[in-house]
């Protein structure tokens, strides 16, 4: 019973740990899966770094409130400074900084202007920025930086333990090192926790990105755009916003295979790729590949006139690139399918619909020279 009592802090403080990671990797890991798609990607990470700090913040009062009990106070207090070291590593220092500030902010208000509470705040504040110093002089190498975290961290129990600024930490040489072991150890243990928890969750979202990706081009794939064409062509159908498709192939793609050998093919397509890639306009915009030689991108919130004119810029864009496999110059060119919902005029046009008239428009410019760009109205079906 009195070893249980021991190491019952210890077993409550390392599961509070592990659930606060474990909580924090789960909103991280909804937020990339199902939010990230709607927002800007300043606005997503403004977002993380605030309820990832509120996360945190609120697991820091939990400790502040577990600390003032007896035969809990030591390794409470260290968890503490663990969930400001850990963020900074893994995540952000921004998560860190928002709950420091805000632990501070309940410390004055809960307990008020005190030498205790400044006392703590103070304490808290520096060992974030002494964090913050480590990892910038170490390059944010993750091992390094905790390694000299936890040993620069020493400096604080001797400061806390000589000035007695609590009442609570009456100098002994063994009181001092014992504290500061319980904060290595539970810190180790936080770290390799935290580090598994990242890896897998790099794991997950590297499996899932791979899914979408075609393999040849690093595009984005068929999977990819069924998902993202009918999500963003149903939004903006009901909210009756521009939204754009263009179609595009390359032009007697069987006889370069068919002249030159597949594995010039091969080259072409990925070279396709990442001249699309380089085109100012597309340099943020997915473009996927559906088909063995055909290309789809979705534009939101463009309307038929810029999307022409973005569909025409890739269309020269290619023509006027030297594409080249050993040695021989191979002359590539794309015949380009276009169609858009018109910004405030409501449409009855399905999905489907909407990816037929960009097809129509594809093959009309095909069976028009190639190396053309036309766009399908999507009231009348006729070509411009």
């Amino acid at each position: 019973m009195d070893a249980f009592l021991l190491v019952e802090p210890y077993i409550t403080g390392i599961i509070s740990i592990l659930g606060i990671f474990f909580i924090e990797a789960f909103v991280v890991a909804s937020f990339k899966l199902y939010i990230n798609q709607f927002l800007s990607p300043k606005t997503y990470h403004i977002m993380i770094t605030l309820i990832s700090g509120l996360i945190m913040t609120f697991f820091s009062i939990y400790f502040m409130m577990m600390s003032q009990k007896e035969d809990y106070y030591l390794i409470f207090g260290n968890l503490r400074m663990i969930i400001i070291l850990i963020p900074i590593i893994f995540l952000n220092r921004n998560i860190s900084l928002v709950s420091v500030i805000l632990c501070s902010v309940f410390r004055l208000f809960y307990y008020g202007t005190t030498i205790v509470s400044l006392g703590y705040i103070t304490i808290f504040s520096s060992f974030f920025l002494l964090v913050v110093v480590i990892q910038l002089i170490v390059k944010q190498n993750q091992v390094l930086t905790f390694i000299y975290s936890i040993l620069s961290a020493s400096v604080f129990w001797v400061w806390i333990y000589l000035t007695n600024f609590d009442g609570y930490h009456s100098y002994f040489f063994v009181a001092v090192v014992s504290d500061y072991l319980n904060f290595v150890i539970l810190s180790s243990i936080a770290y390799v926790s935290a580090s598994y928890l990242y890896h897998l969750n790099n794991l997950l979202f590297q499996t899932i990105e791979e899914s979408l990706t075609d393999e040849l081009t690093k595009l984005r794939n068929l999977k990819d755009f069924n998902a993202k064409m009918d999500d963003g062509f149903l939004k903006a159908r009901e909210k009756r916003e521009a939204f754009s498709l263009i179609i595009f192939d390359i032009d007697y793609f069987k006889t370069i295979n068919d002249t030159y050998g597949h594995l010039a093919g091969d080259l072409v397509l990925k070279n396709l790729a990442k001249t699309i890639k380089e085109i100012e306009e597309l340099k943020k915009v997915d473009v996927f590949r559906v088909g063995g030689e055909e290309f789809t991108i979705i534009l939101t919130k463009k309307n038929g006139t810029e999307s022409v004119r973005i569909a025409e810029k890739l269309r020269e864009k290619v023509e006027e690139t030297h594409f080249y496999y050993d040695n021989q110059l191979i002359h590539v060119t794309v015949s380009v399918g276009v169609t858009s919902l018109i910004k405030g005029l409501r449409s009855e046009i399905t999905s489907n619909g909407f990816l037929e008239l960009a097809d129509e428009a594809l093959y009309h410019s095909k069976h028009n020279g190639r190396n053309r760009v036309f766009i399908s109205d999507v009231f009348t079906g006729e070509f411009k």
